[in-house]
């Protein structure tokens, strides 16, 4: 490349890198081993007039072992300590309870297979259908459901909407002074299913 075409690629780097955010500036040094001389320089110089504490990847940082790392390894629910959360009676309800914890983040497995996809449950609902959640995440699981069972659906007719004006009652004495203290598990299945509340 004689002085003109180095004048001329110089010219053509440096304003294409100085229209670059510095997100974009950083993809590229990731990237730098990829460039040419006259591009790594003219990178670095953009990124040193900017000021960005970026440096230019010399070498590809492709790991040497394949395999995921542990926290990207696929999860086996069977391993995780699960308890039932709830039981849904149809597809649709499956669907919805599922959907409602996806949207809070909280991983919850359907059926006796614990498919983590609705589309992939293969059981009758004859008896219902347990869907279950880590140990630790149950009640994080149940705050998601009774938040979004307040929260209208889309669709939802606008004369069925309810105006957020509903009450608790106690079981025995009807009194709307109620405070939740704690939920005791059947003992046997360790379901919220199946349990009291205190």
């Amino acid at each position: 490349m004689n002085d003109f075409d180095s004048n001329r690629e110089w010219r053509r780097l440096s304003e294409t890198y100085v229209a670059m955010t510095d997100e974009e500036l950083q993809a590229v040094a990731d990237d730098a081993y990829e460039l040419t001389d006259i591009a790594r320089q003219v990178l670095q110089d953009e990124i040193s007039r900017r000021g960005l504490p970026i440096e230019l990847q010399k070498e590809s940082q492709t790991p040497e072992d394949p395999d995921p790392p542990p926290e990207e390894a696929a999860v086996n629910p069977a391993d995780l300590d699960l308890v039932e959360l709830f039981r849904v009676w149809d597809m649709d309800e499956a669907t919805q309870v599922k959907e409602r914890l996806d949207a809070a983040s909280v991983p919850s497995y359907l059926g006796p297979d614990l498919v983590d996809d609705v589309r992939l449950l293969r059981t009758s609902f004859e008896r219902g259908v347990g869907i279950k959640v880590r140990n630790f995440d149950e009640q994080r699981a149940m705050a998601a459901l009774a938040h979004s069972s307040r929260t209208p659906q889309p669709d939802t007719p606008a004369d069925e909407v309810d105006d957020g004006e509903y009450a608790v009652h106690c079981p025995k004495c009807h009194s709307t002074e109620i405070v939740f203290q704690s939920l005791d598990l059947d003992p046997e299945t360790k379901s919220a299913f199946d349990s009291k509340f205190n």
